[in-house]
């Protein structure tokens, strides 16, 4: 078997979900390699509700390539509302919002990235990048966890934004779990 750190971001996301479906992940004498932490920038539609508009913003969940089952993991949240088209520069840390991060594969339900933020000022036109979201998942069971971005909630002086995601989302990150 190829180590863990050796495999492309994908072949991570496609061979964790693989080896989990088969059982190889289920029993403790697998020993336990560097952790090694990645995500996938995916992008998903989104219908905001207070404004009744449409974004594509793209995120990325980084997580950790495999845990231990009852173990817990932190997750990274970044991403980019798209372009800033307000005609004004964003001052930095004026945007914050948190992202649901949507559980699946072996584990369900849902925790809520905080803290993300607009770490520098923004001007007409360029990319409205968010950074420092995180949050934590308790791993309950063995097999491959997926993390999905799921609603948003924005927030700046002059309004509030709540985001839902059409249709699907993309999967950002995958971890295996023995």
């Amino acid at each position: 078997m190829v180590a863990m750190n050796r495999w492309t971001m994908r072949g991570a996301v496609l061979g964790a979900a693989a080896a989990a479906a088969a059982g190889i992940f289920a029993g403790p004498a697998l020993a336990a390699p560097a952790a090694h932490v990645y995500g996938a920038p995916v992008q998903a539609r989104y219908h905001c509700l207070d404004d009744d508009t449409y974004w594509t913003f793209t995120w990325k969940i980084d997580a950790p390539v495999h845990a231990q089952v009852g173990g817990t993991v932190q997750l990274s949240v970044s991403g980019s509302l798209g372009v800033n088209k307000e005609g004004i520069t964003i001052p930095a840390k004026a945007i914050d919002a948190d992202l649901k991060v949507v559980l699946g594969g072996t584990q369900t339900g849902s925790v809520s990235a905080t803290g993300l933020t607009n770490p520098t000022a923004q001007a007409p036109g360029e990319d409205r990048t968010m950074t420092g979201g995180t949050a934590t998942v308790q791993l309950t069971s063995p097999g491959a966890v997926t993390f999905t971005p799921g609603t948003l909630t924005g927030h700046s002086a002059s309004k509030t934004a709540n985001c839902e995601v059409v249709g699907s989302a993309p999967v950002s990150s995958v971890t295996a779990v023995w």
